[in-house]
């Protein structure tokens, strides 16, 4: 049985394809710990127990093999085992997440902080074919995991909206926005706005343009040259780009200009100090 639940122990017991990756674990009664979804999107599932879990410290709650959990990306749980529970987590590759999101058109970022969610026949039908086809020889078993990990998350992406155990939306591209546009958080890098979401920089990227059709970084200078029109009024042009976080002048001159059709110097002879 495992022992503790960190990212080492997960690899020793598990199937992994280019899209997808099958975690089983055994917990015995009594067992409680805290694990993390780390980089990709998490279903998890349950074969005989059940678990009382809270996710990133919200209301716990308990499901069981009717059931199941989606997590996303960065999320934390605790988890609390009081009946012997075997269970099933696929972790889906964010690539496939993407590619299927795009096909139609639907997106995970809509409904985060998923609490526990009923297994339809679509669902169990397509997690059902998953494990038929582990018990082929390595090379097909591989081709066929990556085939149904796309259909469960085509499922997943038709099915879970419909679902009423929704609670607060947890939008980290959301909350990045907001930071970015909040006054005096100039000179955060993307990369800090990022660890204050406990996230990888390419997750709030993926998810950022997701959501927003932009990257954080282009969003970002967006808003500072919006900025730079009011101290344009007051500062020099370098002293602008300096409290704005730019360390090259000419890449904020440039910026500008794209934005405005003018440089920064021509702005300010036209509207004066």
């Amino acid at each position: 049985m495992l022992n503790n639940f960190n990212k080492i122990a997960e690899n020793y017991d598990n199937v992994e394809s280019k899209y997808l990756k099958i975690l089983y674990y055994d917990l015995s009664k009594g067992y409680k710990d805290t694990y993390k979804s780390y980089n990709n999107y998490r279903l998890c599932t349950i074969l005989s127990g059940k678990k009382k879990v809270s996710v990133n410290n919200n209301t716990s709650f308990t499901y069981n093999s009717s059931e199941f959990l989606l997590l996303p990306p960065n999320s934390s749980v605790n988890m609390e085992i009081n009946t012997d529970t075997k269970a099933v987590v696929y972790e889906f590759n964010s690539h496939l997440i993407e590619k299927i999101s795009n096909k139609v058109e639907k997106k995970f970022a809509d409904i985060e902080n998923i609490t526990k969610l009923n297994l339809s026949n679509n669902l169990s039908y397509s997690i059902n074919n998953l494990k038929i086809n582990i018990m082929r020889n390595e090379k097909e078993a591989k081709f066929f995991m990556d085939l149904y990990a796309q259909e469960l998350v085509f499922q997943l992406l038709n099915e879970i909206p419909k679902e009423k155990n929704i609670q607060n939306k947890y939008n980290p591209a959301k909350i990045a926005k907001e930071i970015i546009e909040k006054d005096g958080n100039e000179n955060l890098s993307i990369y800090e706005i990022a660890k204050i979401l406990n996230m990888s920089q390419s997750n709030l990227d993926y998810y950022f343009k997701m959501e927003y059709g932009i990257t954080p970084k282009k969003y970002q200078n967006k808003i500072k040259i919006k900025k730079s029109v009011n101290l344009l009024l007051k500062y020099s042009v370098t002293e602008t780009a300096m409290i704005l976080g730019f360390d090259n002048i000419s890449h904020f001159i440039r910026l500008f200009k794209q934005y405005y059709n003018t440089t920064p110097k021509q702005y300010i002879k036209r509207f004066g100090k």
